[in-house]
């Protein structure tokens, strides 16, 4: 049998060796612990470099996601921001529509409203406004025949003209008249009747809805008086207060 050989030890001793200025030479020797201890924390700087490195390097991974993930919130925001003014304008421009459809449609409706107050003049052409004691028979025949002294204007018509609607509205009735021959009334519907009287033949019925100027009677070569009046919520308003007369 081989004799059994003790494992030896091996020491290493690293010298170091320098040389100054003044040409001197200076040795330092470094034991095998010193030397694991050098290589000790070098490998401690090595791995905490790598370490720190790689650190760094998810660090800036993660900032560089998180950068990515802000843009493109950013790029919706500007893109839902966009998208909400386009939606703004559209109702704007909805609304503007809106808007002036309900102008023109009340303007149209106050137009329309105003065609049914009897405003108009009630004879085609001009005529002359009678004094009170210049009417059909004068008011000492009117009193006679029981008719009271109420709000009247008594035009003189000239031969071949008309009376005419004064505003639209719906005939209520046509019957005689003791004073000027026959007496039409004209309803408006809006609370406002207007009342045509003179010696003449009607050109409508009861029963007829009318448009503003509508002929009502056709005045004879001879000429006649026409007495109008306009009454309001059931009372009889001085005609001239609402007649607009131009010319």
């Amino acid at each position: 049998m081989e004799p059994n050989k003790e494992k030896k030890k091996r020491n290493f001793t690293v010298m170091v060796v320098t040389e100054t200025e003044e040409g001197h030479i200076r040795q330092f020797h470094l034991g095998a612990g010193v030397i694991k201890g050098i290589a000790a924390v070098l490998a401690a700087v090595i791995l905490f470099c790598a370490g720190y490195g790689v650190s760094k390097s998810m660090s800036l991974s993660n900032v560089s996601e998180t950068n990515a993930a802000l843009t493109a919130k950013v790029e919706n925001l500007i893109q839902e921001t966009k998208d909400l003014e386009l939606e703004n304008e559209e109702l704007s421009n909805k609304v503007t529509l809106l808007s002036e459809t309900v102008n023109d449609k009340v303007q149209k409706e106050s137009e329309d409203a105003e065609k049914y107050i009897p405003t108009g003049f009630p004879l085609s052409g001009t005529a002359a406004i009678l004094e009170e004691d210049q009417t059909a028979q004068g008011a000492e025949q009117a009193e006679e025949a029981g008719e009271p002294k109420e709000p009247i204007v008594n035009f003189a018509a000239a031969g071949g003209s008309a009376v005419v609607a004064t505003g639209n509205g719906t005939v209520v009735s046509i019957q005689e008249d003791t004073v000027y021959g026959r007496m039409l009334t004209l309803d408006h519907g809006n609370g406002y009747i207007s009342i045509y009287r003179v010696a003449a033949e009607p050109k409508v019925k009861e029963g007829d809805e009318l448009t503003k100027g509508t002929m009502l009677f056709e005045i004879s070569q001879e000429g006649a008086v026409l007495g109008y009046q306009i009454q309001k919520d059931n009372s009889l308003i001085d005609p001239l207060e609402l007649i607009e007369i131009s010319g």
